[in-house]
């Protein structure tokens, strides 16, 4: 009976690896040989699935850091589990599939118990799409912090939430004085009501005012 509760048990854990959308490899947490991996794992890697197994977890990553996936591996096996992307050094966990390529991971590990084996499962998230969000985000913040017109950014309730370098220049309000504020802050006395209720009904519209 304790056996067939081992087989049922085995078979659980397997079919819920392969239903995951998530890559999953795991490793004997001593000899670091991938014993399972899914078909998210093998499409990641662009490998059959059989190829895959029998593999070192370094073999995974570049050749030029695998002392450093090692580490890392090594760290999370003892502390039992943890989410990264990347080295303390700020450089991107990445995988190398098939064709040589080089794709930037989240791993999440944790340290399983099965049958008596100490086992790692890595759950491996392609984050390509994330980091060209971040790059292009990055850009677009520098092109605002370096335009030469003042530019104000507020919440859908009109309080400032940012102004870059040239709106201090030109206002003469401070980033500190001007966040939290209303754009009211710059009204120049010199437009009445119907001025500024045309102003906010166009850009609550969707349009844009001039």
């Amino acid at each position: 009976r304790y056996q067939r509760r081992l087989e049922t048990a085995q078979r659980k854990y397997e079919a819920l690896i392969d239903a995951a959308p998530d890559a999953i490899f795991v490793a004997d947490a001593h000899s670091r040989e991938i014993i399972e991996a899914n078909e998210a794992a093998a499409d990641l890697l662009d490998r059959p699935r059989q190829e895959i197994i029998g593999m070192s977890q370094t073999e995974l990553h570049p050749t030029d850091h695998r002392g450093r996936y090692r580490g890392l591996f090594e760290h999370h096996s003892e502390t039992g589990e943890g989410t990264f992307d990347r080295f303390e050094s700020g450089e991107p966990i990445q995988i190398v599939t098939g064709e040589g390529e080089r794709t930037p991971v989240e791993i999440s590990a944790t340290v399983v118990e099965l049958d008596g084996r100490k086992l790692v499962q890595g759950h491996f998230r392609d984050v390509t799409e994330r980091k060209r969000r971040e790059r292009d985000l990055r850009s677009y913040r520098e092109a605002v912090e370096q335009a030469g017109h003042a530019i104000m950014i507020t919440d859908v309730d009109g309080r400032i939430e940012y102004v870059n370098p040239t709106f201090e220049d030109v206002t003469g309000y401070s980033k500190t004085e001007a966040l939290g504020e209303r754009p009211s802050l710059l009204k120049s006395g010199e437009h009445d009501e119907e001025f500024y209720r045309n102003l906010w009904e166009t850009i609550d519209s969707g349009s844009v005012w001039e």
